[in-house]
């Protein structure tokens, strides 16, 4: 018989030393079971495999080092490559969190689909963040590559950083080895003469003990449009879109507001110079943008908000959130990047709720379209047992959530389809209780499109 080729999925992040716990979620939102392949790749080179099939429309958590291959607890640098060896679409993440006893933070991601020789970021800053840059080889051949620092500021040069990656091995770039990064925002450009897979993470506060940081896959091109689902603003939350544009030239760059208030869209415009990046604080957007009436500054003030990107010129967008109140409070925060189409059907590997740790989980729908979508939520449990789906509406131009007393208890992914055609785009946030703090801990990860 014929055999379906296999598909393979990267995550470049992952530690499990120190204060670090690793989980790698896999989801398999078909209806046959997915024999699937865990492959590890360590700093030192050492590479350790683990198989396992999933149940039809079910979600597994694997914990490394603790519960799957205890050989790999304290290993600084892991990277990890799913691989479906039966061909069937599974949808793969990876939540981190630091603290076993605690769990006082964490960050997700999604994995990617491919190594690439070029690889964008929106986000980074050295000062009051922490920035490192992961790239993982899983090559056979050494990778030469250049990290690009595109600073905030148009009249500084980039900043670049030359380096060799081994095969079979993970490296780390850490921003604060780089003068010219302390006390800079940049956005990041990755070239490798062979196809790598490169993450960043982010961290603030003490230094090593970090009370909040995320963490994302790049992506391997630039888009003219980028669409993200989850934001809020008010007084828990800050929210910040990152607009990074490589280009030679400047770019028109259109963000419009989709509000859950039931209200119209909302539209202001800016140009990001050329090599440079632009930070947007989506609460007082009215201050960064043209063309925001006083009336629609105030809607933005405490608003649940999803954010279209249009620019003249390719540009790569990533959305930011810090909690809770300014600066001087923010304990946590998540981030991912926008995503460059919409669909309709998505998928998500992780997803918990309730339990000793008080996990909400959250879907945000955006239907950036001019008519309502109805959408139908399946979840995917770790045994493959049926629940009762969800069905939203979510009107033309709007923004909808999916609330945790809608969803299972205990852990589980999900199917997200809209069922009349329109094309929407998902998201997921995931939240935990801390020593008694609501929102103590938190992560985000843009859905994995389907079709």
């Amino acid at each position: 018989s014929s055999t379906l080729p296999s598909l393979s999925y990267y995550l470049a992040e992952g530690s499990t030393g120190g204060q670090f716990v690793l989980d790698v979620l896999v989801a398999n939102p078909n209806a046959q079971p997915a024999p699937v392949e865990l492959t590890f790749l360590t700093g030192t080179g050492r590479v350790e495999t683990l198989t396992d099939t999933l149940p039809a429309t079910s979600r597994r958590t694997y914990r490394v080092g603790r519960d799957h291959l205890p050989s790999l607890a304290g290993e600084g640098g892991i990277s990890t490559v799913v691989t479906s060896t039966a061909g069937l679409p599974l949808v793969v993440e990876r939540t981190m969190f630091w603290d076993q006893a605690t769990a006082y933070a964490g960050h997700g991601g999604t994995a990617v689909a491919a190594p690439a020789r070029t690889w964008y970021f929106g986000e980074g800053a050295q000062g009051f963040f922490d920035t490192f840059v992961l790239l993982a080889n899983s090559g056979d051949t050494d990778a030469q590559v250049t990290v690009t620092f595109l600073l905030d500021d148009p009249t500084a040069a980039p900043v670049e950083v030359p380096m060799t990656v081994g095969a079979k091995r993970r490296e780390t770039v850490w921003a604060l080895a780089y003068p010219a990064l302390v006390g800079r925002s940049f956005s990041i450009v990755v070239d490798s003469d062979v196809p790598i897979i490169a993450e960043r993470a982010m961290y603030f506060g003490e230094r090593f003990v970090w009370p909040g940081g995320h963490e994302s896959a790049g992506v391997p091109a630039l888009s003219t449009q980028w669409f993200h689902a989850e934001g809020a603003t008010g007084p828990t939350f800050d929210e910040y879109i990152l607009v990074g544009n490589p280009n030679d030239a400047d770019a028109g760059v259109t963000f419009t507001f989709l509000l859950r208030d039931g209200g119209p869209p909302i539209v202001g415009t800016r140009t990001v110079a050329a090599r440079t990046r632009f930070t947007l604080n989506v609460e007082y957007a009215a201050l960064f943008l043209d063309g925001i009436s006083e009336a629609d500054a105030q809607r933005l003030l405490n608003a649940e908000v999803s954010v279209l990107v249009e620019s003249t010129e390719p540009v790569v967008s990533e959305r930011a959130m810090y909690w809770p109140g300014g600066p001087a409070q923010w304990t946590e925060a998540h981030n991912s990047f926008g995503t460059t189409e919409t669909g309709t059907a998505w998928a998500l590997g992780e997803g918990r709720n309730g339990g000793p740790r008080g996990f909400s989980t959250y879907i945000l729908l955006a239907n950036p379209s001019n008519e309502a979508a109805t959408v139908r939520v399946t979840f995917l449990k770790p045994d493959g047992s049926a629940s009762t789906p969800v069905v939203k509406t979510v009107s033309a131009n709007a923004r909808e959530n999916v609330q945790p007393d809608e969803m299972p208890t205990g852990e589980f992914g999900a199917l997200v389809e809209s069922t009349n055609g329109v094309e929407i785009v998902v998201e997921r946030a995931m939240y935990w209780v801390v020593n008694g703090r609501v929102l103590g801990g938190g992560t985000n990860a843009t859905a994995v499109k389907l079709r």
